[in-house]
């Protein structure tokens, strides 16, 4: 898909925040092949993810976001369980 080198990169670049990565507008960037915010956030909200549009105007996301724009589901409920 056109999206999975980018969303790669954006994966293994992303920045840990209160325990959710976050995606930043560079990331976005090389995930759409947009360059303009505006592009980028009108690919994101195309493709049926949830952006925020911060204090400089830049779009970013997290990978949760991408993750569910992308029908991936996460259970909440139970936590991993570690065997030994």
């Amino acid at each position: 898909m056109w999206w999975s080198v980018g969303l790669k990169r954006a994966i293994e670049n992303a920045k840990v925040t209160m325990n959710r990565a976050l995606i930043t507008f560079d990331d976005l960037q090389a995930l759409t092949g947009y360059t303009r915010p505006a592009d980028v956030e009108r690919c994101l909200k195309k493709q049926g993810v949830t952006v925020i549009i911060g204090r400089d105007g830049r779009p970013a996301t997290t990978i949760e976001a991408l993750n569910q724009a992308l029908g991936v589901r996460q259970d909440k409920e139970s936590p991993p369980r570690i065997e030994f």
